[in-house]
């Protein structure tokens, strides 16, 4: 049981990383097409789901590094 436990305890930070790579993304995409409403070419969209991709890269990157440095700093 304390197996079990310790496993689920390892895992449980990466769960959140498929979320906060998405959002930001998702986001950018939606008011991106809200503003280019009316438009021919989706200017707003690109920038901002690039914007998105750059904002969840960088949040699953911090989070992987403040993971590592919590792991180097238990053992």
């Amino acid at each position: 049981m304390k197996r079990k436990m310790k496993s689920i305890k390892d895992v449980g930070p990466y769960l959140n990383t498929g979320f906060q790579i998405i959002t930001p993304i998702l986001v950018g995409v939606y008011f991106g097409q809200r503003l280019d409403q009316g438009h021919d070419f989706p200017l707003w969209t690109l920038i901002l789901s690039v914007s998105g991709i750059a904002l969840g890269l960088f949040a699953f990157i911090y989070q992987a590094l403040k993971i590592d440095k919590k792991r180097k700093d238990d053992k």
